[in-house]
């Protein structure tokens, strides 16, 4: 279980060794751990969170538009839409990735980790487009339309 203390000084450090990011103020540290999901704070240790930073460090691309607690969270969990998905558990392979801590393990964000690809719902398909009434058509509906309401006297499309 990891414990509030281990987790901002590993916070701490991680973000003072990255190179342009911004340092987080006590009050965001404090922050940063109680958004921190409850699911993870009782399923990870500190060396889970030390790996993850270590992965983090070595990263060539990172997800930078997530905050760095969260961006952790991405080299433990499965990924759905590039974003962690605490409640599947933490990754099937993590304790292999783990063996080899040095290295940087590349993660999927293109597709769904450890679920069948997404099929979104089937459209109904585009009614048939009405065909175009020809100008004698269009007269005799009109003249129809005028005796079935009284109108004696209407425009056609000629007289326009």
């Amino acid at each position: 279980m990891l414990q509030p203390a281990a987790f901002i000084d590993l916070l701490a450090g991680l973000i003072e060794t990255l190179p342009f990011h911004k340092s987080l103020s006590e009050r965001g540290l404090v922050f940063a751990w109680s958004s921190f999901p409850q699911q993870a704070k009782s399923q990870l240790s500190p060396l889970h969170l030390a790996y993850a930073a270590t992965q983090r460090i070595l990263d060539p691309n990172p997800n930078t538009k997530l905050a760095i607690h969260v961006q952790l969270l991405t080299y433990l969990y499965p990924l759905e839409n590039a974003l962690p998905v605490i409640g599947r558990g933490l990754r099937a392979d993590l304790q292999q990735r783990m063996q080899d801590p040095d290295r940087f393990h590349p993660i999927a964000t293109a597709e769904r980790e450890n679920t069948q690809a997404y099929q979104p719902p089937a459209l109904l398909p585009a009614p048939a487009p009405a065909p175009l009434e020809t100008l004698e058509q269009r007269r005799t509906r009109l003249e129809r339309i005028a005796a079935q309401t009284g109108v004696t006297a209407f425009a056609t499309p000629q007289q326009q």
